[in-house]
Order: C-alpha cells, then sequence, then structure tokens
C-alpha cells in the first residue's frame, strides 16, 4: 500500500490563488524571515499546508503542499491528493511530484502521470 504526504510543484501563483483554487477552507496565511504558508482544510481532511520560500523567485523553488502533523497523521488520502493534483492541473500547474512512503517504510517521489495516471 501507498501512503502519499505531499505534492510539489513551481507556479508563481500566490498562496491565495493556490488555496482558492485546491479549495482550501478556513485557512490562515502566515509568513517568517524566510518562509510563507497557508494552512485550513481541504476535502474534509484538517491541517493541509501550502508551503513556499519567498526570500527566492517563485518560479526558481518548490511549493509543497501536505500534511502539517507527524507520524500517520501526515498521511492525505488518496482521493484528496487526487482531487489537489486535478484542481492544480485544470489550472496550468504542471509537472507535479508526488511523495509519500509505501508499506515497507521505502520513501516514494513520482510524477503525478506515474502514480495517478494524469
Amino acid at each position: 500500500m501507498k501512503y502519499h504526504t505531499g505534492l510539489a510543484f513551481r507556479t508563481d501563483m500566490s498562496l491565495e490563488q493556490l488555496a482558492l483554487i485546491i479549495g482550501l477552507h478556513d485557512y490562515e496565511i502566515d509568513c517568517e524571515n524566510e518562509d510563507e504558508w497557508a494552512i485550513g482544510s481541504c476535502c474534509g481532511v484538517s491541517k493541509i499546508d501550502i508551503y513556499r520560500p519567498h526570500r527566492v523567485d517563485s518560479l526558481e523553488t518548490d511549493i509543497t503542499i501536505f500534511r502539517y502533523a507527524s507520524g500517520m497523521d501526515r498521511v492525505i488520502p488518496r482521493e484528496t491528493i487526487s482531487k489537489i493534483i486535478q484542481r492544480l492541473i485544470a489550472n496550468g500547474v504542471i509537472n507535479i511530484t508526488v511523495s509519500g512512503f509505501d508499506t515497507s517504510g521505502r520513501y516514494l517521489n513520482a510524477t503525478t502521470q506515474e502514480e495517478f495516471g494524469v
């Protein structure tokens, strides 16, 4: 079995735009010296985090979407990951990488085509 823990891609869209695109609800946006993030709920899953370093040109660093948790709580259901991917692709985001692990503990790093067929 595979467990999905996040996505990575590059875009120059703002975190607000991405939050709207993926359907993030009840989210808060914040930043520190190096990073910015939006954390909220998506498709009934809490603590979904859209994160990006903001001292680097947005097209030169990855945006990651992951669950702000630890252990098995960081896993995002396959259906939720799939919906987020479909919403991103529909809005022109390409070259999305899926991360996670499998039941043997091996790290998963695959394209959306390899993992979801899209």
